[in-house]
């Protein structure tokens, strides 16, 4: 709908060029209604107009579109950069709205990942002076010495990171074993106090309840040392 009525706005205007002086002159003569009515028969008797008004729309309109990813293109180099180092590009269809959607996403959320520094891609940080005050040979040098001295501090990293992690799994181990070798010890500690009461008191009393066993030491020794065993036992 948006497509026929720029065309039939074009078609207008175009009719307005090729109508005859005096038609145009005595334009003011006709009545809206009229003068729509002349149009849409002379866009019905010409509707090669209509077509070649579309293609001449469409055709601007790329232009136009072309124009705006070029220039944007340009803009934002540096952020096309940034964004190929964090996306995986097959994996979207990064039109141009698209792009603009994701730019400001990710310019709302730059300052959240700035003193991780998570989004800092290397092309940013290097120093131009290794490219406009040395020599290439001079300036390749450098870079492989630089390149050098930081795998070496990053293998010394490594290192460190796997000895620390290695003496942390030693002791984790350590820990649980030493754990393990308590718990043990309380398990057999109880188990042996279980039968230890079991053979002074019986089985069936030790079972019972602490409110029968209150009751029954009333009047039996052995039922109130049965209540103590229980409450040794926790049971």
């Amino acid at each position: 709908m948006k497509k026929l009525l720029i065309s039939a706005a074009i078609a207008t205007s175009l009719l307005v060029a090729q109508t005859p002086t005096s038609l145009a002159s005595d334009a003011k003569q006709y009545t809206q209604a009229e003068i729509e009515e002349i149009i849409q028969k002379y866009l019905i008797e010409n509707p090669k107009l209509v077509v070649d008004a579309l293609n001449e729309y469409q055709r601007q309109e790329e232009k136009r579109m072309e124009e705006q990813a070029s220039k944007a293109l340009s803009d934002n180099m540096d952020f096309l950069v940034l964004l190929a180092s964090q996306l995986n590009a097959q994996d979207f269809d990064l039109g141009f709205e698209r792009f603009q959607a994701l730019r400001e996403k990710l310019d709302r959320s730059q300052s959240l990942y700035r003193e991780i520094r998570t989004l800092n891609h290397p092309l940013t940080v290097l120093n131009a002076g290794i490219f406009v005050h040395q020599e290439m040979e001079e300036a390749h040098t450098f870079i492989l010495d630089r390149i050098g001295e930081i795998s070496e501090a990053a293998t010394t990293l490594q290192h460190r990171y796997i000895l620390e992690l290695n003496d942390y799994g030693d002791r984790l181990v350590e820990s649980y074993e030493a754990f393990y070798r308590e718990l043990n010890e309380q398990t057999l500690s109880l188990y042996e106090k279980v039968n230890t009461y079991r053979k002074q008191y019986g089985k069936d009393p030790l079972e019972s309840t602490r409110t029968t066993l209150k009751l029954y030491a009333r009047f039996s020794e052995k039922f109130r040392k049965t209540l103590a065993a229980k409450e040794d036992l926790a049971l």
